[in-house]
Order: C-alpha cells, then structure tokens, then sequence
C-alpha cells in the first residue's frame, strides 16, 4: 500500500498540471481569436465610415458642380442679355443718326430751294405792296443773311456745329468762327491760317475788316498780352442804362435804402394802371447783366 500511494502521488500532479495548461492555452486563443474578431470589426466599421464620408465628398463636389453649372449659364444669358441691349442701343443710335442726317439734308435742300426762289424773285419791293409783306421781308432779313453765309463758311473743310452758331474745320490749327446775323468773330493760333480765312471770306462775301475785337453784343473786350488774359465786361452797357433812366450822375451809398424807410406790403397782380408796373423797363434793361454779374459801383 505505501508503495501504491507513492505511485498514484508521483503521478497524478503532472496530469493535472498538463490540464491545467491545456485549459490555459486554450482561453489565451480564444482570448486572440476575440481580439482578431474585435480587431477586424473595428477595421471593417473604418472601411465603412472611409466609405461614407468618400460618398459623401463626391455628392458635395457634384453638388458644387452643379452650381457652378448653373452660375455659368446664368453668366452667359447675362452677357447674352448685355449684348442684346447693347445692339439695341447701337441700332437706336444709328437710326438718330440716320434720321438727323435726313433732317439735315431736307433742311439744306429747303434752304437751296428758298435762295433760287429769292434770286428768281425781284429784289427791289414796289411801292403798291402791302406794308405787312415788307415787315415781313425785314423779319426775315436775318435768316436769309444767315443762309447766303452759310455755303461759303462751310465750302473750305468746314462743318458747322449743330449746337452752337460755330462753323469748325478740320486741321491742325485752332480756329473758330462766331457768327451772330451778320457779325462774325475769327479766333484762330495762327495768324497765316486767320489771313488765309479773311482773304477766303472777302473773295465770297462782301465783308469789312474791324481789326482786333473789341466791342461785341454790348461787351467790351480787353486783352492782355504780356499776362495772355482776355477781359469781359459791359462797362459801355451799364452807362447806357444809367443814363437811359438818369442814374449816371448817381452816387454810390452803403445801404440800398434809408434806414426809416416803411416798406409796402406785398405787391398786387401785375397791371398798367399798378405803380410797379414802371419798374416792368428797368428789369428788362438789367437781365443782360447777369452774363457777368458784374458789380456797378461807381466812385
């Protein structure tokens, strides 16, 4: 019996350690084998969120696409618009223009038409003709004076400006011509192409030289030439109306009126028989002065 036990002692403690292993062993590779499990889901739930977001991307970049897509075919129906109008515009301009040059020429022809009839037309009146046709003719002096100028101001490459009374020529030298009835102004910077002008005129015109300007529509012209300065003023117009309403010998005060003075109350309706009506000349007199709002004072 020692002996047995001693054997059964001897070897039972090795099996059990040998299962007891065995059993270790086998919760490590089920511990790994979990692992891998976790491991690959994790890796799989990666792929799959990479995935999202990658469609994600790709619906956002179309989405922008699109947009610009559409910003660009709106651009292009804008510039189509622009264009559009602008041609409209360009055809508006063109058909003005057209028609103005229409007008122009029916104009000229209309005046051409009016010289032949005059020069067919007897220039001296007769003596049984109404008095209302010679007013009529003398109203119309004017006009026809400005007609007769008009061809031979224009003949030498000269266009005549459509919104001021000024004939222009093309060259490389300023030079203007102010027409006023019958009264013309020469200003040019070169004193051969003025006299060029002047002997051109004279030949076509039957025309007086009065020198250098200095007396013009109630102006007088004074120029400078050592500052090159060029002065208007209408001293000559202001006499004229002082001595008109007996004012030349008047005398310059501070204030406009006695400092006792009671002024009337507002002004009725304008009237001949109303006392301001007399004041109506002494306006008309003044309104040319206000080209220059010059100061009257005399002293």
């Amino acid at each position: 019996l020692p002996s047995a036990l001693r054997l059964a002692r001897l070897l039972s403690p090795p099996t059990f350690r040998s299962t007891h292993q065995q059993q270790q062993q086998q919760q490590q590779q089920q511990q790994q084998q979990q692992q891998q499990q976790q491991q690959q889901q994790q890796q799989q739930q990666k792929e799959q969120q990479q995935q999202q977001q990658q469609q994600q991307q790709q619906q956002v970049q179309q989405q922008q696409r699109m947009e610009q897509q559409q910003q660009q075919q709106q651009q292009q129906q804008q510039q189509r618009m622009e264009q559009q109008q602008q041609q409209q515009q360009q055809q508006e301009v063109q058909q003005r223009m057209e028609q103005q040059q229409q007008q122009q020429q029916q104009e000229v022809q209309q005046r051409m038409e009016q010289q032949q009839q005059q020069q067919q037309q007897p220039q001296a009146v007769q003596q049984q003709q109404p008095l209302q046709e010679v007013q009529h003719q003398h109203q119309q002096q004017p006009q026809q004076q400005q007609q007769q100028q008009h061809q031979p101001l224009q003949q030498p490459h000269r266009h005549r400006c459509t919104t001021s009374p000024l004939f222009l020529r093309s060259s490389p030298t300023r030079f203007f011509i102010l027409v006023y009835v019958d009264d013309m102004i020469l200003f040019a910077d070169d004193a051969a192409a003025m006299q060029q002008v002047k002997d051109a005129l004279h030949a076509r015109l039957k025309c007086k030289d009065l020198g250098e300007l200095k007396h013009y529509l109630g102006m007088t012209i004074t120029r400078d030439r050592t500052s090159r300065t060029i002065t208007l003023s209408q001293s000559f117009y202001i006499d004229q109306v002082l001595q008109r309403f007996d004012m030349a010998q008047a005398k310059p005060v501070t204030t406009p009126l006695q400092t006792d003075h009671q002024l009337a109350p507002p002004p009725a309706p304008s009237s001949s028989d109303h006392p301001y009506a007399e004041l109506r000349p002494h306006q008309l007199a003044l309104h040319l002065l206000l080209l220059h709002r010059p100061l009257i004072l005399r002293g």
